[in-house]
């Protein structure tokens, strides 16, 4: 894993640039440079997942109509997906069938960051709209009645409901929410140190902590995520929070061996083989149709 690591880092700043710049080392072929960047992240990343995991990019929808911007990466599940297009062959996935979504930056500012942060963050409330069928498709496995995720709640949910995960609520369940994370070459922090960086980039407020990014990487600085509190000491945990339980910060700085990109792809794998998908119901994306009611004749 390591030398994938290293090999995708050397490929991602240097390569890219090698190819996509002029003897004056001014950018040339923007949108190609771009494409190729994601296409990068999409092998990594896809090295380590089950072939049904793949790999697209476009606009996420929900069965309230309600849609995305258009997203870099989106994963989605092969086997659920139906392919959703629109007149001008814009692809088009339905929130129920999405394990994550990412975006692929070069490099950024402060305030960069936070405007590309705030975009995964609106992409996630999509999944706040409650799937026709609750019971996931695909089996994770987690603890979902270990009495430390519900703390500051009393959470009237059966054990058996718990365990089946039908009870629907995005916001106390981290593993409803769809994973998402962000790559890029650098940020420019201006003296900051990232780890301490992470108070700026969202507004206050625990009622939207379960939609914040899961993954924050920065080849060049290192790697932003999250952990918890275990019987052992502080353990990662690859959401932001864990019930009604907010996580603490996990921050791996950037080093010669690649660690933060190691720990970046296997998190991220991890994470994403414990997000639930659900089933795709075409019937509820067809709310246009309008439908009446007579007698059928003798």
């Amino acid at each position: 894993m390591r030398d994938k690591s290293l090999e995708f880092m050397k490929r991602y700043i240097e390569s890219s640039r090698e190819i996509f710049t002029d003897e004056n080392k001014k950018l040339i072929h923007a949108a190609e440079f771009g494409t190729y960047r994601e296409r990068l992240v999409k092998d990594f990343i896809s090295s380590l997942l089950p072939g049904y995991y793949k790999f697209g990019e476009g606009f996420l929808v929900n069965r309230e109509s309600q849609n995305s911007t258009q997203c870099d990466i989106i994963v989605y599940d092969e086997n659920e997906t139906p392919r959703l297009e629109s007149l001008n062959e814009n692809r088009f996935f339905p929130v129920e069938t999405v394990y994550g979504i990412g975006e692929v930056k070069s490099q950024l500012s402060t305030n960069q960051l936070i405007t590309a942060l705030k975009k995964l963050q609106t992409v996630k409330t999509l999944r706040n709209v409650e799937p026709v069928d609750t019971i996931p498709i695909n089996s994770i496995k987690v603890n979902l009645v270990d009495s430390t995720r519900y703390q500051y709640t009393s959470y009237p949910v059966p054990e058996e409901e718990h365990t089946k995960m039908s009870y629907w609520d995005p916001h106390w369940n981290e593993h409803q929410n769809i994973v998402s994370f962000l790559v890029c070459e650098s940020i420019d922090l201006k003296g900051d140190v990232l780890e301490q960086l992470n108070g700026r980039l969202y507004e206050p407020g625990f009622e939207s902590i379960s939609k914040r990014h899961n993954f924050l990487l920065s080849l060049k600085d290192g790697l932003l995520t999250y952990s918890i509190k275990g019987s052992s000491g502080l353990k990662r945990h690859h959401f932001p929070n864990r019930g009604d339980v907010s996580s603490g910060i996990s921050f791996v700085k950037a080093d010669k061996d690649c660690s933060h990109v190691v720990a970046f792809l296997s998190g991220l794998t991890a994470a994403l083989s414990q997000t639930c998908i659900y089933r795709f119901s075409p019937d509820a994306y067809m709310r246009e149709i309008k439908n009446s009611f007579a007698p059928m004749g003798i």
